[in-house]
């Protein structure tokens, strides 16, 4: 398994849970496909727990999930980094717009009310 400081990293700078960050510790380092029971076993996450973390994962962008049609379960992937970078920076850029946004409403509703005393 993954040093917890690795963990704690992870968690800090994607703000995934401690189970998030596990699996996706593991993931990156084996690089290729992982089935569950594998996830399981190497992650110290209860096994319960892996297909729905691995799926939340997916929703954040950071997992692939690599479904199986031929009876074999389906596996789970990190993300290249260079895609989990873009699809963070394009995040940051749309929330960046709503700030700016957000900022620009807040001062002009202000000057207006202060213009009205």
């Amino acid at each position: 398994m993954t040093d917890w400081k690795t963990i704690e990293r992870i968690k800090e700078l994607f703000e995934l849970t401690e189970y998030e960050a596990k699996i996706f510790a593991v993931l990156v380092k084996e690089g290729t496909g992982v089935i569950p029971n594998r996830l399981t076993r190497l992650s110290k996450v209860p096994r319960v727990k892996v297909y729905t973390i691995c799926y939340n994962l997916a929703e954040k962008g950071f997992v692939q999930v690599i479904p199986r049609n031929d009876g074999h379960l389906t596996q789970f992937k990190a993300r290249p980094k260079a895609e989990i970078f873009e699809m963070l920076r394009e995040r940051n850029a749309i929330w960046m717009r709503r700030v700016s946004t957000g900022l620009r409403e807040i001062y002009q509703k202000a000057r207006i009310a202060g213009a009205r005393r």
